[in-house]
C-alpha cells in the first residue's frame, strides 16, 4: 500500500544551481501518484470509462534540501484517506540510505469530465485498504487568501504544450509560474523550504494567465504570497505560499 519509486535528477531538470528545481520534484510527486493510482486500479485510465479524472486541489511541500544532479530521488506515496469530497495521498522524499529530506500531502477531486465539475467520492475508492502510516503534514489544508496588491505581475498565455490530461494547463505549470517572478530575486541567496499551492480553476489553451507576488514576511526567512489569475475574468487560478531560507 506504499508506494516506492526512484527518479534521477536529469540535467534538463535542475535549476542554476545544479539542483533539481521544485517544478521537477513536483513533476516526480504527481508521476508517482499516477503509478500508484494504476496499481490500485483507480488512475485516470480506469476511470475513463466512468468520464471521471484526478484533479490536484491542493499541494503542501516542505523540502529541506534539493537533490543535485544525477542524484537518486527515493520517492513513497501511499493514500492517507478521503472526507467525501476529497481523497488526500502523502509524500515522503529521501535519499538512498532512507534520510527523509522532503515531505508533501496532497487534497485530490474527482472531476466529471464532460460536465467540468467535481463528484463524491465513490465506494471503490473509499474501500481502498489505507496503510497504517500516518501523513508526515497535516492534512487540515489553511485556505488562502490573497493580498490586495501585488507588487510583481508577469503575463503567460497557455500554449499546447502546457496541457495536461484533461487538456488544462498542467498543475507543476502553475508552480513555475508561480514562482517564476520571485525565484530570480530570492534564489541567489535563499532556497525555496516551503510551498503550499490552491487550484481555484483551470485554465485553457490560449488563456492569457497573469501571475503576481507580494513579499509578506522579510529576511531572514522570507514569506511570499502569489496569485494566479485569468486575465480577461480576474478570477482566481491558484493561490500560493513559498517560504524561504538561506543558502547553507
Amino acid at each position: 500500500m506504499v508506494w516506492h519509486e526512484v527518479f534521477r535528477v536529469r540535467s534538463y531538470e535542475t535549476d542554476p544551481h545544479a539542483r533539481a528545481s521544485v517544478p521537477s520534484l513536483c513533476h516526480y510527486l504527481q508521476e508517482a501518484a499516477g503509478n500508484h493510482a494504476r496499481d490500485l486500479g483507480v488512475s485516470v485510465e480506469h476511470l475513463a470509462e466512468a468520464d471521471l479524472t484526478w484533479v490536484l486541489s491542493r499541494l503542501h511541500v516542505v523540502l529541506d534540501r534539493q537533490p543535485a544532479w544525477r542524484e537518486d530521488v527515493h520517492l513513497h506515496t501511499w493514500p492517507t484517506g478521503e472526507n467525501g469530497l476529497y481523497a488526500y495521498r502523502a509524500f515522503l522524499l529521501q535519499t538512498a540510505d532512507g534520510t527523509v529530506w522532503g515531505r508533501a500531502t496532497s487534497a485530490w477531486l474527482l472531476m466529471h469530465r464532460t460536465r467540468r465539475r467535481p463528484v463524491r467520492i465513490p465506494p471503490m475508492i473509499r474501500e481502498i485498504r489505507l496503510p497504517d502510516r500516518p501523513s508526515p503534514l497535516p492534512e487540515a489544508f489553511e485556505r488562502l487568501t490573497a493580498p490586495e496588491a501585488f507588487t510583481r505581475r508577469q503575463s503567460y498565455q497557455v500554449h499546447y504544450a502546457d496541457l495536461d490530461m484533461n487538456q488544462h494547463l498542467n498543475n507543476v505549470r502553475y508552480i513555475a509560474w508561480a514562482l517564476d517572478g520571485i525565484a530570480p530575486v530570492l534564489e541567489p541567496d535563499y532556497r525555496l523550504a516551503e510551498l503550499e499551492i490552491q487550484f481555484r480553476a483551470e485554465a485553457t489553451l490560449g488563456d492569457a494567465v497573469v501571475a503576481e507576488s507580494l513579499d509578506v514576511a522579510p529576511a531572514p526567512r522570507p514569506v511570499v504570497a502569489h496569485r494566479l489569475s485569468h486575465a480577461e475574468t480576474d478570477r482566481d487560478l491558484a493561490l500560493a505560499r513559498s517560504v524561504w531560507e538561506p543558502r547553507a
